[in-house]
């Protein structure tokens, strides 16, 4: 709850007037977690956009927010809801963000298709990726060693 004129910012310590710009955000990561001081919580806009793990939580509460918006509008009990939430949120949250990846185009009124990953993981994927590239590479390079090869063999035998 934010109680102006007696609410701190959490970044700079000073108290949220009736008139200040704020960003607030929902309870939507634990407090322990490496962005935790984020969630539940209201800043001055312009504290909360000098931070330098901004752009960090935008993309979580932007994840965050995706995979709430397609939650089942049938859900009737708390059991459903519950067991929806264990699923949707089984990798939740990431340690140290998220990587999103959005289709550029769409057919006109189509909604843009998405997927998250967990930073860490992609940074695992990337390396080992381009670690498959530069083998693919160097096998390349060595076929086409050995048909150089082999023409100029061929040639000989003319």
């Amino acid at each position: 709850m934010i109680i102006l004129g007696k609410s701190k910012c959490p970044l700079c310590s000073q108290t949220l007037e009736t008139n200040d710009e704020l960003k607030a955000y929902p309870a939507f990561l634990p407090y322990d977690h490496r962005f935790g001081k984020f969630s539940d919580a209201a800043f001055h806009k312009t504290c909360a956009e000098a931070d330098s793990d901004f752009n960090s939580v935008e993309d979580m509460l932007y994840v965050y927010n995706k995979i709430m918006d397609g939650r089942p509008k049938d859900l009737k009990t708390l059991e459903e809801m519950e067991a929806w939430s264990k699923e949707a949120f089984q990798d939740w949250p990431p340690k140290n963000g998220v990587i999103i990846m959005e289709q550029c185009f769409t057919e006109d009124g189509e909604e843009a298709e998405w997927f998250w990953a967990d930073k860490d993981m992609w940074e695992e994927f990337e390396k080992a990726e381009d670690a498959a590239n530069k083998e693919m590479e160097e096998r390349r390079e060595e076929a086409y060693r050995r048909d150089r090869e082999a023409w100029r063999y061929a040639r000989d035998d003319d």
